[in-house]
């Protein structure tokens, strides 16, 4: 047995049963250990970060660790802004990078870079091995720290350690089973905050789920506190019976006015949370400086189980939630939710075109949101893409995406194609990067000169999503808003994967 079969047969021990994977000449080794361990399944993506976003999905929607094949610092660093994204959602990834042998690194031949150091930022977990004795063991530390830190974990495999003799079993080095508890004196200190007037909950991480949910429901029904999540949470539930609560505002201005008059925020699942930029004269905390801020549990703490207790201290049992009144306009945002299908898992990277889709089917449907955690753009074909693996058919994946930000990966379309997964991609075609013009509106920047408005518009020359998507396989259509329930029907209902170009009118822009 070679170093690269310890390593997969390690990562079967651990329960990885999917790959995906870009891999070149440094990988070739581990691709062969591929072909002789039964148990994962292989999937390519043709740009790294379709592999890092989809590895990302795969872990949101199955609580499970996907592994990574990437190759060497560059398509390392192709894959990070999803890896980033991945970061910020806590989503556990284990990332294998082959690198050149050891004798080689210190030739600077082509490809030779720093991988360790590059893989520092969104790991909190990184090992580059060095003896073919030590891979099983490192590859054991990588996946038990992604799943114990909720993060991504980096090792790194040169080529002579991937193709050298294990000769003995170096000691298990993944630690007893893990299970996530919570602090029970924060937990009654944080049901005292809660009690009080004008208290406020923001849940994230696990507290999403419908059992958090349930419970935060409870909680505001006994206390009268306001519920809240982050805008952009990796994951969130609807459906019957689950609890309605509010998302912060995308600009600070929105997310202050709804915590304004807080006496007291705690948190569940989350760090305090801040503007996601800083704008002229305003401020990077959207709590207000005299609001008492609690942490009641950790996203790597039983969130749940800490919701659940807060809800019994309150004396919650049996008590109905009130939830937020629906927004009232009609707009796109509207029409998408209306031709959402029950039970869909909603991959959100319409970032300006239908910003609101959330809004207008939580409580009226059965769905699982999927957010832009990290605000790297590129996300949603890759998020659906790993979603789609990880529930199989059964479950339609619905990407209502920005044009702008889809170009980034739109790869991932013929991976959907490849592996025939049902995923319906809907692009709202603006044909421009419209949140720039939001923020140049915010920063007050009018008449801008031609070469700038070049900046942000996509028509010159416009870009043909059906022909794109044919391209890779995927079967397109283009339609108008008036047409969009009929084609999203036609394509929830046939076999694998879709693309729908959604034309926005101007006066929708």
């Amino acid at each position: 047995m070679n170093g690269a079969d310890s390593v997969l047969q390690a990562a079967v021990g651990a329960g990885v049963d999917v790959c995906f994977a870009n891999p070149g000449t440094t990988e070739v080794h581990l691709l062969g250990a591929l072909d002789r361990t039964p148990g994962i399944r292989s999937v390519l993506g043709l740009f790294e970060g379709v592999c890092t976003g989809a590895a990302d999905g795969f872990a949101r929607m199955s609580g499970r660790p996907a592994m990574t094949l990437l190759h060497l610092g560059p398509g390392l660093a192709n894959g990070a802004a999803n890896l980033h994204n991945a970061r910020k959602a806590a989503s556990p990834v284990v990332n294998v990078v082959g690198t050149h042998a050891n004798r080689h690194l210190n030739q600077d031949s082509l490809l030779s870079s720093d991988v360790s150091g590059l893989a520092q930022y969104f790991s909190l977990f990184v090992r580059e091995t060095r003896a073919s004795d030590d891979a099983a063991a490192d590859f054991q530390l990588a996946y038990a720290a992604a799943v114990e830190g909720r993060g991504v974990s980096t090792v790194v495999f040169p080529t002579d350690v991937q193709w050298g003799e294990v000769t003995r079993s170096q000691p298990h080095r993944c630690r007893e089973p893990w299970a996530a508890g919570f602090d029970a004196g924060r937990v009654e200190q944080a049901a005292r905050e809660l009690a009080k007037d004008n208290a406020v909950l923001i849940v994230d991480g696990a507290g999403l789920s419908r059992e958090g949910l349930v419970a935060a429901g409870r909680i505001r029904a006994a206390t009268g506190c306001r519920v809240f999540s982050k805008r952009q949470p990796a994951r969130m539930e609807s459906g019957p019976g689950v609890p309605v609560i509010e998302r912060l505002g995308y600009f600070p201005d929105a997310a202050i006015a709804q915590l304004t008059g807080a006496s007291t925020v705690v948190l569940a699942g989350l760090d305090e949370p801040v503007a996601i930029f800083a704008y002229q004269g305003g401020p990077s905390h959207v709590i207000p400086d005299e609001t008492v801020v609690f942490p009641a549990a950790r996203v790597t703490d039983d969130v749940v189980g800490a919701l659940q207790a807060i809800a019994e201290i309150v004396d919650a049992k049996g008590k109905v939630a009130a939830e937020p009144a629906k927004p009232v306009d009609n707009g796109l945002s509207a029409l998408i939710a209306d031709v959402l299908p029950e039970g869909a898992i909603y991959v959100d990277e319409a970032i300006t075109s239908a910003p609101d889709v959330f809004e207008h089917a939580v409580g009226r449907k059965e769905f699982t949101y999927l957010g832009l955690t990290g605000g790297s753009i590129g996300i949603g074909g890759p998020l659906a893409t790993g979603a789609a693996v990880a529930c199989g058919p059964e479950r339609p994946v619905v990407n209502v995406q920005g044009d702008g930000s889809a170009l980034y990966t739109l790869q991932a379309l013929w991976t959907q194609a490849r592996e025939e997964l049902n995923v319906t991609t809907v692009i709202c075609a603006n044909h421009r990067y419209q949140i720039l013009s939001v923020e140049q509106q915010r920063a007050g920047i009018t008449g801008v000169s031609p070469e700038v408005e070049a900046l942000m518009d996509l028509r010159s020359p416009e870009i043909d999503w059906v022909n794109l998507s044919h391209g890779f396989g995927v079967p397109a259509v283009r339609v108008s808003p008036e047409e969009l329930p009929a084609a999203m029907k036609r394509a929830v209902a046939e076999d694998g994967p879709a693309l729908i170009q959604l034309d926005i009118p101007a006066e929708r822009k």
